[in-house]
């Protein structure tokens, strides 16, 4: 389990929006974006790290390095 904080989430949804918008792509409403945004963090961690899951977000390298160095 990844705790996050409602501001971490907004910073990606964000960005996910802005990548979107400019590929003429549909903009995914806040709540949306959540619960892909957390199905891939456990996908994540299922892996140990070890493979990005296959969801059709956004999301920042940050976030994933962030990730890595709690599991290290």
């Amino acid at each position: 389990m990844v705790v996050y904080t409602e501001e971490i989430l907004d910073k990606c949804w964000r960005e996910d929006s802005v990548k979107r918008g400019k590929s003429n792509r549909e903009i995914l409403h806040r709540e949306s974006y959540r619960r892909l945004f957390e199905i891939a963090l456990d996908e994540y961690l299922a892996t140990g790290g070890e493979q990005l899951p296959r969801i059709d977000i956004y999301i920042p390298d940050w976030i994933w390095e962030s990730i890595e160095i709690e599991l290290s």
